[in-house]
């Protein structure tokens, strides 16, 4: 009498794994489990938990600037702690990104981003003026940083 191949698969795990069984013959079972990949909707786009973290890491460090250039004129305990504690989480998040986004990547990313926002922020609360030249340095780090992103995603291809 033969069997014939039965496939079946389970939900199992808090981390909602999930196992797919084969069996081949009436002893042999072989399990797979996949887990599945932690992402977030943002705007309708997945986002992997690393580049949320990169995200965050931005955040955090743009944060950290603008407390520094607010403190520059009046040096505060308070506003020294609120910088210190932005930097260090900038490092943590990014820290936590470099574990699945290549270096290059992933910093060429952080400062760059960073730089755009410093700089808007700058000229739109701060009054500072950017010049063409300085205009144009940061596009062209904005476009460096779409080309080494391209390059990564057509290497990971």
């Amino acid at each position: 009498m033969t069997r014939s191949a039965r496939l079946f698969c389970t939900r199992s795990g808090p981390d909602g794994s999930v196992k797919l069984f084969y069996q081949a013959s009436a002893h042999a079972v072989t399990v797979y489990t996949a887990r599945p990949k932690i992402s977030l909707i943002l705007y309708g786009v997945s986002v992997s938990r690393a580049w949320l973290y990169l995200l965050l890491a931005i955040v955090s460090e743009i944060s950290s600037v603008v407390v520094m250039k607010l403190i520059s004129k009046n040096v505060s305990l308070t506003g020294m702690i609120i910088m210190y504690l932005t930097i260090g989480l900038s490092f943590t998040f990014m820290a936590l990104a470099l574990k699945k986004i290549t270096l290059a990547v992933a910093y060429a990313t952080w400062e760059s981003l960073g730089l755009l926002a410093i700089a808007i922020i700058g000229s739109i609360f701060f009054k500072e003026h950017l010049s063409m030249i300085q205009l144009t340095g940061i596009m062209f780090l904005l476009g460096g940083v779409i080309l080494v992103n391209t390059a990564e995603n057509e290497q990971g291809n």
